[in-house]
């Protein structure tokens, strides 16, 4: 009895994990939307989409890469505050995508993110999953050089962390950022996430605990 039911539940999982992995989807910021949209739904989840200014998707030279890095629709770059990007000031600017529930949030795409051609400075972003009690840097040294076509694009992946919430922002690290100006700006052009499958971790749990059962039945 104990075996069939481990062998079920290992069924049961590695089946909840491939419908999890089948059904991500990605919330494009990218598309030819004027004004952006702001709110929406991701696989039956709702999201929406703030900051501490005005929302905007105004850049439509997105460079030659972000096809072939993002996979997203590119027709804009993102969105941004202000202008068209997420940038750095005394009081930095942020941008948040709140869901109604708890999502796994694979990964996210940034594009306007460069490194100097002339040294090794590269603008950096941040991001938070906890209410914007921490920040996370992303940015890479290796990451595309300015001013050749391209996009500044990067994907960050997150592992398929859990979180209803997601802040943006441009942290100011003084003249540790492009071109040695100090000026740290990004575009956020999308999140790739994965609604929590609720049914199947309540058979999941179910299985778990018809095997305690079982085993507390062949003890006694």
């Amino acid at each position: 009895m104990i075996k069939t039911i481990t062998t079920i539940t290992a069924a049961a999982v590695a089946g909840a994990l491939a419908i999890g992995t089948a059904n991500a989807a990605t919330i494009d910021f990218t598309t030819d939307d004027t004004p952006p949209v702001v709110a929406g739904n991701v696989l039956g989840v709702g999201y929406t989409v703030t900051s501490n200014g005005t929302i905007t998707n105004d850049e439509t030279s997105v460079g030659s890469t972000c096809v072939s890095i993002l996979g997203l629709a590119c027709a804009r770059d993102g969105f941004g505050v202000g202008d068209d990007e997420v940038s750095t000031s005394d009081d930095p600017e942020t941008l948040t995508v709140t869901f109604d529930e708890e999502v796994q949030i694979q990964s996210f795409s940034i594009l306007d993110l460069f490194r100097s051609p002339e040294t090794d400075n590269f603008e950096v972003g941040q991001y938070s999953i906890d209410d914007g009690a921490t920040f996370i840097n992303f940015g890479s040294a290796a990451n595309e050089l300015p001013n050749v076509g391209l996009s500044g694009a990067l994907i960050v992946s997150l592992g398929g962390v859990l979180t209803d919430k997601i802040i943006f922002r441009a942290p100011f690290l003084g003249l540790d950022a492009n071109d040695g100006l100090g000026v740290n700006d990004f575009a956020v052009a999308g999140i790739e996430v994965v609604p929590l499958p609720g049914a199947a971790f309540l058979l999941l749990s179910g299985l778990a605990g018809l095997g305690f059962a079982g085993r507390k039945k062949k003890a006694a």
